[in-house]
Parts: C-alpha cells; structure tokens; sequence
C-alpha cells in the first residue's frame, strides 16, 4: 500500500482513511492524529503473491471494463481465480 498526505506547514490533507486494503509492499507517509485526523487501519499484508479472493476480485473489477481493455492498451488477464465482471444494468 502507498500512502501520502501532504505533510508540509500548508498541510490541507485532513479525515482520509485509509482502511481494509490489500498490499504486497508498502510506503506511507502522513500527518495522523490531530489536527489532521487522517487513519491508518485495518489494512492487511499478502506476501508470495497469496491474494485473497476478494482482493482478486477487487483486481478484476478495477480499471477499464473488460471489452474496452483491449482497446485501452490493456492485456493482462486477471490474476488466477479472479472473478468474471458481470454487468446487470
């Protein structure tokens, strides 16, 4: 996970938070605690590329939907047991 908050004198980065996300590697840096009030919590560590399910399908739902893809540049498939999008609208 990557994380930055303007951390300067003219700080305006206030109440972001950061929570239950998936990462494989991680940089944060920001103003936590008062008076910027931004959170860090709840965010979960994959290591040797064990991705939970539901963060394959986060994976395979994100960015350009998947008849575009091709079009956009984009031709990586999604990672092994991802979820097929379906739209229903």
């Amino acid at each position: 996970m990557w994380a930055f908050t303007n951390a300067s004198g003219t700080n305006n980065t206030n109440d972001s938070t950061f929570s239950e996300n998936w990462y494989n590697t991680s940089a944060t840096q920001m103003a936590t605690g008062p008076p910027h009030n931004n959170v860090l919590s709840g965010n979960v560590k994959v290591s040797d590329g064990n991705w939970p399910t539901a963060a394959r399908q986060v994976m395979q739902q994100a960015g350009s939907e998947p008849g575009l893809r091709a079009h956009a540049g984009h031709s990586a498939s999604a990672p092994s047991g991802a979820a097929e999008k379906h739209r229903t609208s």
